[in-house]
């Protein structure tokens, strides 16, 4: 947990970092050299000096502290080739000692690299908590959406499974609901991490669970392809729809075939009376493509919880048109003669 308490003082850097024993194993005179003089830092193009790109990675305060007394503050809002700050550099390392200098040193909470990236977008997707607790106590914007898929710092943080970044974000406000450029939401990411635990984070601060992204698919697709059934049921305990289709008509059974856990989100979608023959806008069925895949097992379980195995698509095809493996074959042959009778 960071110590430094909101409102410190955002002007020069604090006495404490201009100690002239800045550090034990390098000297002053070494730094210069590094460094060279501030007319000959042997800048990179359109960046600053290797040596403070270094420090800043590699959490070298010394190095920072001498670059301030060599050659001012401005010099510590100079950006890289990716127009990154020693700020971006060291939140994303978790550098916490570093990014508390160049904090008092007045570097812009809210600049971004060339990808749209504040400081807090690099420390949260990195899952640096205290790089993260750090920056809001400064002041961060929580909810910026400057990257080119307009994601907050919260979709970067769900989207990699960081579980207290996430309560640290939500704990100071962060909008649970925000949709990004794909027309995604926090929990649109997090259930595709197949995290339940995140999931239901967001969902106990107010999450959504009936918004649908850019191809209409909603945190449930995403879940019953990714996650396992406790995640599904979970979902649906919330108020997701089963039924639910996505821009080509696809319920979350559509999306099971191929996924992580299909077989057991299967049952729970069945269990929640999700419609097992369905059909997408290309007239076919979760038992089609099921089949098209050739998991029999899967294949199976449809047709024993009533899936037609009669059933055409637009172009007039059945499952057995698709049937490229015996055991597939002969489990549709078995219940051809049968009407399917949808969910359990």
């Amino acid at each position: 947990m960071v110590s430094l308490t909101a409102g410190q003082p955002q002007g020069a850097a604090s006495d404490q970092f201009f100690d002239a024993d800045i550090a034990e194993e390098t000297s002053p005179q070494q730094y210069t050299q590094r460094l060279g003089t501030a007319d000959s830092a042997s800048l990179r193009e359109g960046g600053f000096s290797q040596a403070v790109q270094d420090a800043a990675e590699n959490g070298d305060l010394a190095c920072l502290q001498q670059v301030l007394q060599q050659h001012g503050a401005a010099m510590l809002s100079q950006r890289d080739v990716d127009g990154s700050t020693p700020a971006h550099l060291a939140a994303k390392r978790g550098h916490v000692e570093c990014l508390q200098f160049l904090l008092q040193c007045s570097v812009e909470l809210a600049s971004t690299d060339d990808s749209g990236h504040t400081p807090l977008h690099l420390a949260s997707q990195e899952g640096e908590q205290e790089a993260v607790e750090l920056l809001l106590q400064w002041g961060a914007p929580g909810d910026t959406t400057g990257t080119a898929k307009q994601r907050t710092p919260l979709h970067l943080a769900a989207s990699n499974g960081h579980l207290e970044v996430c309560s640290v974000l939500l704990l100071q406000k962060a909008n649970v609901n925000l949709q990004d450029a794909d027309g995604e939401s926090p929990l649109h990411k997090a259930a595709r991490f197949g995290d339940r635990e995140l999931c239901e984070l967001i969902l106990s601060w107010g999450a959504s669970v009936t918004l649908a992204d850019n191809d209409g698919w909603c945190p449930l697709h995403e879940a019953a392809r990714w996650g396992d059934g406790e995640l599904v049921e979970s979902l649906l305990q919330r108020g997701a729809d089963p039924a639910a289709r996505s821009n080509d008509g696809e319920s979350a059974l559509h999306v099971v075939p191929g996924g992580y856990a299909e077989l057991e989100v299967v049952q729970v979608l069945l269990m929640w009376k999700g419609d097992v023959n369905n059909r997408d806008y290309d007239g076919e069925t979760p038992l089609h493509l099921a089949v098209k895949l050739g998991d029999a097992e899967l294949a199976g379980l449809l047709l024993q919880s009533g899936a037609d195995a009669n059933a055409t698509n637009t172009a007039g095809a059945t499952p057995l048109d698709f049937a490229k493996k015996d055991e597939i074959r002969w489990l549709l042959r078995s219940h051809k003669g049968r009407k399917g009778t949808g969910a359990l």
